[in-house]
């Protein structure tokens, strides 16, 4: 039989050793912040922010041609042998509404800049023409666009031949597709 100063020494042992757990537990749960890394724990929102709506506008150069329409009954850029020769320049374009309410899309309202770099401040651009209308069969169409639907058509621009009024290059110019204000909705440009 254990004398009582003995129990009292295991017991007192015992709980030490329970302390020094606990405390020594503890104590590493504080430092683990200073030697390990914690992964943080995301803060879940009740309101998750979203993207903004916006009007999608992709473009690309297709051709650059001296007629609009079959040859040779279509519409010429410019006589054959003129010193201020012009092209066609015709480029598809894909109009795709993630607003909210529908948007008007005016065809006439685009505008194609040609620049020696991405910005277009300043730089040379053409309008659309209506020429040889009856040649252009997937011509871009004026029209409501519902918010999720979108439209592809084509649009021929009157540029000149070689080089624009300040010098550039047109074949090394960037074709840079813009439509003037009037849409109720931000617009995103691709490629620029």
């Amino acid at each position: 039989m254990m004398s009582n100063k003995r129990k009292n020494s295991t017991m007192r042992s015992l709980v030490l050793g329970i302390l020094t757990l606990v405390l020594g537990g503890l104590l590493l749960s504080g430092l683990q912040g200073l030697f390990f890394k914690k992964e943080k724990q995301p803060i879940l929102n009740e309101n998750p922010v979203t993207s903004k709506p916006i009007i999608k506008i992709e473009s690309q150069l297709i051709s650059r041609s001296v007629i609009l329409g079959p040859n040779p009954g279509g519409v010429w850029a410019a006589k054959p042998l003129a010193k201020d020769r012009f092209l066609w320049h015709q480029l598809v374009i894909h109009i795709q509404n993630d607003c909210t309410k529908p948007v008007y899309i005016d065809a006439r309202k685009f505008h194609l800049y040609l620049t020696s770099n991405q910005k277009i401040l300043g730089e040379e651009n053409f309008s659309p023409t209506s020429k040889g209308i009856e040649f252009q069969t997937k011509r871009l169409s004026s029209q409501w666009l519902e918010p999720g639907m979108n439209i592809s058509g084509n649009l021929f621009f009157k540029v000149p031949e070689f080089k624009l009024s300040n010098g550039l290059d047109v074949n090394k110019a960037y074709h840079i597709l813009r439509y003037s204000r009037g849409l109720n909705c931000q617009i995103k440009y691709a490629p620029f």
